[in-house]
């Protein structure tokens, strides 16, 4: 009877389920970032040629006063807490776009195990993808779904797409990774009175940090 429960669960499964060495290989990426109003989560991502290592968050994480429209005020120096070694450590800001909802931060001496990269490739309809943040402070939680529509918000800011599970506060500014383990968007809201997520599209990312990396 095992061996037939087995082999069911087997063809039930989908093929392209995300493995856990790939979640494992970005776990590290991940850390969380307290400011004197709030927190939120941030990802590690991969040096440029000058050798400095970034955080890659959102913009209203950082920034000192909460509404509708984001401020250009924002806090330069940050706390970043680091999930590989539990670290606190000062993180500064480098780059702060309030109008796409993005900022970089510059933080020293992480090791190359705990950096994460962009992909190549945009992300498409019904892709398995995953989150790694901080959801009400907790750190490092996992969250899994499906990308519903890449070009769903075509915001005057850059575009917006949506994500099949809920987010909660202290997840944004956490990266979207796809099933190779590549950042593909990063967390920004939840969707009002639905189970739905919004990301900045990896376009936008990639705009934002031209020249840098």
């Amino acid at each position: 009877m095992k061996k037939f429960l087995l082999i069911f669960l087997l063809l039930i499964l989908p093929a392209f389920a995300i493995s856990s060495n790939i979640i494992q290989s970005v776990d590290h990426s991940t850390c969380k970032i307290q400011c004197p109003n709030g927190s939120g989560s941030g990802t590690i991502i991969q040096i440029d040629k000058s050798g400095e290592t970034y955080i890659l968050t959102c913009a209203h994480v950082i920034c000192k006063t909460i509404t509708k429209v984001i401020s250009k005020d924002y806090y330069e120096d940050v706390t970043s807490i680091f999930w590989f070694n539990h670290n606190h450590k000062k993180s500064t800001v480098v780059k702060y776009d309030s109008e796409n909802d993005l900022a970089l931060l510059k933080c020293d001496n992480i090791p190359d195990s705990a950096l994460a990269s962009l992909s190549e490739q945009q992300p498409l309809i019904g892709d398995e993808v995953f989150n790694i943040g901080s959801p009400l402070g907790v750190e490092h939680i996992a969250s899994f779904g499906r990308v519903s529509d890449p070009d769903l918000r075509a915001t005057p800011i850059g575009l917006r797409f949506y994500v099949d599970f809920p987010a909660a506060p202290g997840m944004s500014g956490s990266a979207l990774f796809n099933n190779n383990g590549k950042i593909v968007g990063l967390l920004e809201a939840h969707e009002p009175d639905t189970s739905l997520a919004i990301f900045i599209h990896l376009s936008t990312i990639k705009k934002f940090l031209e020249g840098i990396i």
